[in-house]
């Protein structure tokens, strides 16, 4: 893997879901990529890995929609947590393939 204007290449990776073939990495519109960008391999799991527990932790509130306050502000929320989902999804992808 190697990243070529900000894109990293991931065609040739075995099972990898369409919209993760081409991951474009930019600084000013990936926070995580952002703050992430220098760290060695072993900081970067450790960084990951908080990535993915707050991701799941904003994925139980969603589950418990039960009254129309929930409804709205799951709503409201939705366009952040499709967003970190597909940060979470194309750093793991990343990751997982360098490992």
């Amino acid at each position: 893997l190697g990243i070529q204007n900000n894109r990293v290449d991931m065609k040739a990776v075995p099972g990898i879901a369409p919209d993760l073939r081409e991951i474009v990495l930019c600084p000013a519109q990936d926070e995580f990529y952002a703050s992430a960008s220098f760290l060695n391999f072993g900081e970067l799991g450790g960084s990951l890995k908080q990535l993915v527990d707050q991701f799941q932790a904003k994925k139980q509130s969603k589950e418990s929609v039960q009254s129309i306050e929930d409804m709205r502000k799951f709503v409201q929320n939705f366009p952040e947590f499709r967003r970190m989902s597909a940060s979470v999804n194309k750093h793991v992808a990343m990751v997982s393939e360098l490992s």
